[in-house]
């Protein structure tokens, strides 16, 4: 069946998860260039590209589908602006995502809705905006209560923020509980025990995550001003110099 496009998605498809992308492409295209409004092929084909990182063909897929099919999806509006996202993008990020709840109601895969967000509530963080990122943590848990990047980012902002500290505490203890090996979760419960005074905690908490080896400068520098705090300053000195070396690190490495 030389010209059925679901024939081709379905190879290309099969092809991306052995993660032979080139031909998987060929094969998505081919499915558009037998029809054109393929909504499926479409997204299929910018999914490839997202799985390579190629962000830049990512928008080019996704503004042709756009203009070839006379809509969007919440789905390429979600690899649109996770996209935008990565690149750095930020305004453009949360352009594309706020646009993308307007499908909200005609569709409803949750996980669409939690990834869509997610990016949102991470690109208003980058702009700097923390109650819009707030607000797009809160929708991730109206979808999944229990999802626990949401609960520690939205418990860590409000630590930031100092507000709502015995609320940010239990949404902390609950990423904690279900990813107790994650460091950047035991940094935010070790952080606002830092915030609510509890010195001693803070730094049994923090001193776990360390010990985890995290490229997280971040963390050096929360311990170092908890060791501050408790008046001891040559040891704050000695963990913000560790953070201060992986953030020259991690500048080095930048293109």
């Amino acid at each position: 069946r030389p010209g059925e496009p679901s024939v081709y998605v379905l190879r290309g498809m099969s092809l991306r998860v052995q993660k032979k992308y080139k031909p998987a492409q060929e094969d998505f295209q081919k499915a558009i260039d037998l029809d054109s409004r393929n909504l499926f092929a479409w997204e299929e084909l910018a999914s490839t590209y997202m799985a390579q990182e190629q962000y830049h063909h990512v928008f080019y897929t996704v503004a042709q589908a756009r203009k070839k099919i006379g809509h969007s999806s919440l789905r390429l509006d979600v690899f649109d602006g996770y996209a935008h996202f990565r690149s750095g993008l930020y305004q453009k990020s949360v352009e594309v995502l706020e646009k993308a709840r307007s499908h909200e109601k005609h569709e409803s895969p949750s996980w669409l809705l939690i990834h869509a967000h997610i990016t949102r509530a991470m690109a208003y963080d980058k702009l700097h905006r923390q109650m819009k990122s707030i607000g797009a943590y809160r929708d991730v848990l109206g979808i999944d209560p229990e999802n626990a990047l949401a609960l520690n980012n939205l418990a860590y902002l409000y630590a930031e923020r100092g507000e709502n500290l015995k609320e940010a505490m239990e949404y902390a203890k609950q990423a904690v509980e279900q990813d107790p090996d994650n460091p950047v979760f035991l940094d935010t419960l070790g952080w606002l025990h830092y915030k609510t005074g509890d010195y001693r905690k803070a730094r049994e908490i923090i001193e776990k995550a360390l010990s985890m080896e995290p490229d997280e400068p971040e963390i050096y520098e929360h311990l170092a001003e908890i060791y501050r705090a408790s008046g001891e300053p040559l040891k704050a000195e000695e963990y913000l110099g560790k953070a201060e070396l992986l953030r020259k690190e991690e500048a080095s490495q930048e293109p």
